[in-house]
């Protein structure tokens, strides 16, 4: 009997590694520009929320005026709650209404990798140049690839501003 090793069916071990091998690459590439891609989208549809905050907080203060607040107020679960209540004295129960008065829809100022905060860029850590109040927004977890540190909406000229640290 003898063999004809011409005819033979199969792959060798040794194609069959470098075939492993060329499919994990290609994968880790794929896993890399799906988790950018992930990334930038969620820092867009924060964005967006910024935006829409920042129109209602200018809204609110052209026809309100400026509340003095001194520090910064985070948008969160309470602050939803209350009674709407435009001339109060007390500055955070003023921001406050711009959420019960219906200015901005109490869903925008949530968000499960940012937090949202009324306040004034240049004096918060965000290190903006705006010298009136208005609403920027930090990730809840600190140098994250592809996070801005910060970002703020800029009423002046309508725009979101990121700030890289």
């Amino acid at each position: 009997m003898s063999f004809n090793y011409l005819n033979k069916k199969g792959f060798t071990l040794m194609e069959l590694i470098v075939t492993v091998i060329l499919v994990a690459v290609l994968a880790s590439y794929g896993v890399y520009y799906y988790t950018n891609t992930i990334r930038e989208g969620e820092v867009k549809a924060a964005k967006g929320k910024l935006a829409a905050l920042g129109g209602g907080v200018a809204r609110f203060i052209l026809e309100y005026g400026q509340p003095g607040l001194s520090a910064p107020l985070l948008i969160d679960t309470t602050i939803e709650s209350g009674t709407c209540n435009y001339y109060s004295h007390n500055a955070s129960e003023k921001m406050k209404s711009i959420f019960t008065c219906g200015y901005i829809e109490k869903s925008l100022g949530f968000d499960e990798k940012f937090n949202f905060y009324f306040g004034i860029p240049s004096n918060s850590a965000c290190g903006g140049n705006l010298d009136t109040l208005s609403v920027f927004m930090k990730p809840k977890e600190q140098n994250v690839e592809g996070y801005p540190s910060c970002a703020f909406f800029n009423p002046n000229t309508d725009t979101v501003v990121e700030v890289q640290n």
